[in-house]
């Protein structure tokens, strides 16, 4: 007797957010120390990190690889490859550091769960199942 409604498939329009994997991205270059500026503590490496040996992307020229959220209608004109690999982008291609993706598409970046990090109000509504009376107490 009844049916289900005829919804039509999502499409993607060139304004749709889309995450995008770039690779060849350089790493930004931190500004130089200011003098008299303790300079700041180097990272601790594994034990593993010692049998694997030193591995930079800069000593490679590969770069590394990021996920984007961006427009598809900017994926299409920066990053678009074919079924090979090769690069068919509309723009002239060109290499990307991290800081110039941050601020050319950081305000497409999703907020997954950060709003709720560490406050008193997002441990207490993931408790399922709970409820909350008498100033915290479970009923």
């Amino acid at each position: 007797m009844f049916t289900q409604p005829r919804f039509l498939p999502v499409q993607y329009t060139d304004d749709s957010i889309i995450p995008a994997i770039v690779t060849g991205v350089k790493r930004s270059v931190p500004p130089p120390p200011i003098e008299g500026q303790i300079p700041p503590k180097k990272r601790r490496h594994s034990l593993a990190g010692l049998f694997k040996g030193d591995r930079k992307e800069e000593d490679t020229g590969k770069g590394i690889t990021k996920v984007v959220f961006m427009p598809r209608r900017e994926y299409l004109r920066f990053f678009a490859k074919d079924e090979k690999g090769d690069y068919i982008g509309s723009e002239p291609k060109r290499e990307w550091t991290e800081a110039e993706l941050e601020e050319t598409f950081g305000e497409y970046k999703p907020n997954y769960g950060k709003e709720r990090r560490g406050s008193a109000a997002g441990r207490l509504g993931s408790m399922s199942g709970s409820v909350l009376v008498n100033g915290g107490v479970r009923a």
